[in-house]
């Protein structure tokens, strides 16, 4: 049967996607949620919502199968299970084995594809779920004699799809009002046999998809682990749980003021941009006449028979055998397809495209104009890229039967199109994946899991942690859960911590190793920052990365925040003021220390060999390494002031001198791997505190200049710029006064410059 014939190529191209995908597939975790859902899946726990139950479930098994890598395998897995799909439509489609090997190379082969094919995010898992969906409205509409059979298997796939990442649902509902309309209102009328595959059909979604979402409610009710998010632990739950309503269902982020802003033009703008840097003009050039060019496939295969013939979509066709069909060779189109199926799969392509692209346009509130927001709406870019590849196939056999009709009548009629076109679409697809694959490779990229290690392993034994921000606190969650660095240490989400369902849960797992006071952490009903931390210490080691809620600053009066590595230690603000200098000094050295299994290692400027961090969360991972040292040194700025100010010079000047020592070595050798608010901050407190001693009598004043000289001279130069654009902070004179010392600086001094 052709049907049977056509799998192996199929298969083929999805084992090639997934071979390359694993040979470059990041056995740790990645930036984003990745550290959250490798700890989850660990557990068997619940993740953010909606949870994707399917997701956890494949990742534990593949873990329990294969411990050392087997959670890092789903991804590259569901990728090669994607392309093999993406082949597979295009090939029923068309019959053209080079339309379906573009299509998908094109899906194999996109840079932002493959990056998330090798990351263990749910992304890759919802591309491959949506490949089977488009695979299904294909079959659909080419295959019409089994159109009961492929809406049960289509149920099937929507449940599925559904358990992963909801945003398959934009592809779900315009396919199925299009499917089902033409299913019961035009093909034959409707009739008992189609009302019973309906219900069929409805009862297997039905039971697929309360058999995934069990998965919150078992993993909330019996589960101990502390990696179970929200309160599922009844009908209500699973529903708030499922529908994201702590997010917001229709939100990629919550809604606050930073995340409400939706620009709908610039959005459609940034994803044409974001696509065309995917793919070779050539192949979207391709795509554009698959989508919008109506495909006429109408003449017979060599031998086959007539349009239609085979393919009868009356109620005979149904009651009798259907008529075998040809197998489908290298060059030939298949007689089935014809003018009327192929406008329809355009217009179902177009439909779930102009969907997909609406709801994101409409509702997505993330702001776009930074390098990490738009990575992260890149991410959901790739559901509409599968559109995209399919339409690229079309094109391809679009231009193949134009191209074959016009050289009919001339000397050229000899040329075998169809394998000129796949040798092309071959050596297009290996010239790629070569130039790509040290790009691409991700093995040993093991940035987040040594953050998280570094943040926790300065910190006191049976220390509490609290922290927030993403990347903080599952890298935290993922070294300890997965890697056991520091089980001993309470991490504590602040996010999480607003919400009441957590607070009983860190108190079933840790129980008197963490204490609590209240339900949830609110200035409404709840507790405050400083009562979390009285709560706490004297007890145990209270350390903070990053901050409490931005309207609770009171804890700062009574506390201090102690820089000991990435997190600081809160400390009551009595005991540090008492501190000799040499203590306030071994808090810097002991930020240093954290740094050997990150920024010496990948993002020292003095070592240029080691790769230096090129996406959005790698860099994020970095500028938060720069930041602590930053602080670390504006912490001890800080004391110099305060010495200066209670007349303790010789301290004050100790004290800049470390200063000096951290901040220059943040503006030297940060680089571009750093943000550049640290860089101008580093700048700003060396010109606040170091300048205006070039020019004080005082005792200092030579440390300070001693400190200042260590600088190359670049950098001197910016110092002085900024300090002119502090005059409440720093006079006229001493500026001028700093600009002619720093002209008299001697040349050992000066000779280096940045």
């Amino acid at each position: 049967m052709r049907e049977v014939t056509e799998v192996w190529p199929s298969v083929a191209a999805a084992a090639l996607a997934a071979a390359l995908y694993v040979a470059t597939a990041n056995n740790s975790a990645g930036g984003g949620d990745s550290g959250e859902l490798l700890s989850v899946a660990w557990d068997f726990g619940v993740a953010h919502p909606p949870g994707y139950p399917l997701w956890v479930m494949l990742t534990w098994v593949m873990g329990t199968l294969w411990p050392e890598w087997g959670m890092y395998l789903v991804s590259p897995l569901a990728g090669g299970v994607c392309v093999g799909f993406v082949h597979a439509a295009v090939l029923l489609a068309t019959g053209s084995h080079a339309a379906a090997v573009l299509a998908a190379g094109a899906q194999a082969v996109a840079p932002a594809n493959w990056q998330w094919s090798t990351t263990s995010e749910v992304f890759a898992l919802n591309n491959a779920c949506c490949a089977v969906l488009l695979y299904c409205g294909t079959r659909y509409i080419i295959v019409p004699y089994r159109r009961s059979s492929t809406l049960l298997w289509t149920a099937f796939a929507t449940a599925v799809a559904l358990g992963n990442q909801h945003t398959c649902v934009v592809f779900i509902v315009p396919s199925a009002a299009l499917v089902l309309t033409h299913y019961v209102a035009v093909s034959d009328g409707f009739d008992t046999e189609k009302l019973v595959v309906l219900g069929f059909s409805a009862a297997v979604f039905l039971v697929a998809f309360f058999l995934l979402y069990l998965q919150l409610f078992a993993s909330t009710a019996f589960n101990t682990s502390v990696h179970v998010w929200g309160a599922a632990f009844d009908l209500q739950g699973v529903v708030t749980h499922m529908l994201r309503r702590e997010y917001g269902t229709f939100s990629l982020a919550q809604q606050t003021a930073d995340y409400a802003q939706v620009d709908f033009w610039g959005s459609l703008m940034d994803w044409s941009v974001h696509t065309v840097q995917q793919l070779p003009v050539a192949v979207l050039a391709l795509s554009a006449l698959g989508l919008f060019v109506p495909i006429d496939l109408t003449a017979p295969a060599a031998g086959g028979d007539a349009p239609g013939t085979t393919a009868s979509s009356g109620k005979g066709s149904r009651k009798g055998k259907p008529k075998p069909r040809p197998a489908v060779r290298l060059g030939q189109r298949h007689p089935d397809r014809d003018r009327f199926t192929l406008t329809s799969l355009q217009v179902l392509l177009l439909t779930c495209l102009a969907s997909y692209l609406t709801f994101f346009g409409v509702l997505g509130n993330l702001p776009l104009g930074t390098e990490l927001f738009r990575s992260v709406q890149e991410r959901f870019w790739l559901q509409p890229f599968l559109i995209i590849a399919v339409a690229s196939g079309l094109g391809v056999a679009k231009a193949v039967t134009v191209s074959r009709g016009r050289l009919a009548a001339t000397r050229f009629s000899w040329l075998p199109l169809e394998q000129v076109a796949l040798t092309a679409a071959t050596v297009w697809i290996a010239a790629s994946a070569v130039g790509q694959y040290s790009m691409q490779d991700r093995r040993g990229r093991t940035w987040v899991e040594d953050f998280g290690a570094d943040v926790l392993r300065p910190l006191k034994p049976g220390a509490v942690l609290f922290t927030k921000g993403d990347i903080v606190t599952n890298s935290v969650r993922y070294a300890q859960t997965v890697r056991g660095v520091r089980p001993d240490v309470v991490n504590v989400d602040i996010e999480m911590l607003r919400s009441e369902w957590y607070v009983p849960r860190l108190k079933a797992v840790y129980g008197d190793a963490v204490d609590l006071p209240g339900p949830k952490y609110s200035p409404k009903g709840g507790f405050v920052a400083e009562q979390l931390i009285s709560a706490n210490i004297g007890k145990r080691g209270v350390y903070l990365a990053y901050d409490f809620h931005e309207k609770d600053r009171g804890w700062r009066k009574s506390y201090t925040p102690v820089p000991t590595g990435i997190a600081d230690e809160l400390l009551p603000t009595a005991v540090v003021e008492k501190w000799p200098t040499a203590v306030h000094k071994a808090t810097v050295a002991a930020v240093r220390r954290c740094y050997p299994g990150a920024i010496e290692r990948n993002w020292n400027a003095s070592a240029p060999s080691d790769p230096a961090p090129r996406e959005a969360w790698d860099k994020v991972v970095s500028g938060d390494y720069w930041a602590s040292l930053y602080r670390a040194g504006q912490y001890l700025a800080d004391k110099s002031a305060l010495l200066t100010q209670r007349g303790q010079p010789k301290r004050a000047a100790e004290a800049a001198e470390t200063a000096g020592d951290v901040l220059a070595h943040v503006f030297n050798h940060g680089g571009n791997h750093t943000t550049p608010y640290v860089r101008a901050l580093a700048s700003r407190t060396l010109a606040a505190v170091l300048l205006p001693k070039l020019n004080a009598p005082q005792p200092g004043g030579d440390e300070a200049l001693a400190a200042l000289a260590k600088l190359p001279v670049a950098a001197l130069r910016e110092f002085v710029r900024v300090a002119a654009d502090l005059p409440a902070k720093i006079p006229a004179a001493d500026v001028a006064s700093a600009q002619r010392q720093l002209a008299a600086l001697p040349s050992t001094f000066t000779s280096v410059d940045s």
